[in-house]
Formats: C-alpha cells, structure tokens, sequence
C-alpha cells in the first residue's frame, strides 16, 4: 500500500508538473506574441515618425537660411534708422528689410504619428531612451514656438502700419508661382523715404523690437534641427 500511495503521489506530481510546464509555456508563447505584436506596431509607428520628420526637417534645413537673411535685413534697417543714415550704403539690404520686416512663417511640425504614440502608449514602450529624449525635445520646442507665434507676428505686423506711410511696394516683372522663396523674393521692391522712417520713433522702436523678434524666431526654429 505504502509503494502505492508513493506511486500516485508521483504520478499527481508529475501530472501537475505537466500542467505547470504547459501553463509556463503557453503564457511564455502569449508573451511572445504580445512583445512581436507591440514591436510591429512600434516599428509601423517609427517609420511614419520618420517620413513624417526626414521630410519636415529636410524642408526646414532649406527655409531658414532663408530666414536667417531676412533677419540680418530688419537688424540693418533697425541699425541704420538708429545711427541716422544706410550703414555701409547697402541700400539693397535696407530695402529688403522693409520687404521682409513681417515674415514670419508658422511652421508644424507633423505630428499625427508622435500624438498616436503617446495616446496608444507606444512612445512610452519605445526600447531607445535616446530615441525618446529626441522625439519629445522636438516637439517639446515645436510648443514654445508655437505658444509664441502670435505674440512674434504682432509686432512686425504693427510697425508694418506704422511706417506703411512712407514706404510703397510695388512688383518687377512678372508674377512667379513658385514655392521657391528666392524666385519670389525677386519680384518685389520698395520705394522709401528715409527721412521720414528715419524721424518717427514709433518706427525706429518698432524695427528695434522687429529685429529682436526675427532673432527669436531663427534661434527656436533652429533649434528644431538640434
């Protein structure tokens, strides 16, 4: 009797050996499948990520050279209403700085895929920290930029009204339908008086403050390729 009881003791622990080693396995295996099915949607969500944000700072790279010129042009007219006269003669420069003054595009930065990852919990999963840190910086910036967009468009937009008195735009040629910002540039120009601009304080303050403006929005937008 004693051998018997032994014998179904061993056979109760080997059965429920079985089942454990089953249940092991089949929770290993829905474990597997779990962690495939997150890395394939982790892998679908990046590539979008990355389409979306090759093309959006491949296209920056290109807009804030640009940018970056008309900023050097509002600060010559703000130096040169400042020191009473065109610094160095460059007349060319003072015209493109009054052309110029009220560029300042607004520019989004896609991002369908980052807020599907973050509501869907993938961002939160991604295996690179470092992917994570990037990603999130970016469009971290992308919402200071944004938050003061309005408040940089203003101010150019007010000393527009200011000194619009004194200064007539007027087209050269025909009128170019490109995207290209170089081609468009070439078909404006402006007439001015500088004595005038030159004798109102409202306009000297309001390119000071332009020039300030345009820096702020090439060192933020620059700092989304960083």
């Amino acid at each position: 009797m004693k051998r018997t009881g032994r014998s179904g003791a061993l056979a109760l622990a080997m059965e429920l050996l079985v089942v454990f080693v089953g249940l092991f396995a089949a929770l290993q295996l829905d474990d597997w499948r779990e962690r495939r099915e997150q890395a394939k949607t982790e892998t679908i969500y990046l590539h979008r990520l990355s389409e979306d944000l090759h093309a959006y700072l491949e296209s920056l790279e290109l807009v804030i050279p640009k940018f970056e010129s008309h900023r050097r042009a509002v600060q010559h007219v703000s130096d040169s209403l400042a020191a009473g006269r065109i610094l160095d003669g460059d007349t060319a420069l003072f015209e493109a700085g009054l052309i110029y003054v009220g560029h300042l595009p607004s520019i989004k930065t896609p991002s369908s895929a980052y807020q599907e990852m973050v509501a869907s919990g993938v961002f939160a999963r991604l295996r690179s920290t470092e992917l994570q840190k990037a990603v999130a910086e970016l469009y971290a910036t992308q919402a200071v930029v944004d938050a003061n967009f309005s408040w940089w468009r203003q101010s150019p937009n007010e000393l527009q009204g200011a000194f619009a008195p004194y200064v007539e735009y007027y087209s050269v040629g025909p009128r170019v339908k490109s995207t290209d910002l170089r081609a468009a540039a070439d078909e404006f120009r402006a007439r001015y008086d500088f004595d005038q601009l030159r004798a109102r304080p409202e306009v000297r303050n309001g390119f000071y403050w332009a020039a300030d403006t345009h820096s702020d929005w090439v060192e933020w937008s620059t700092k989304l390729l960083e």
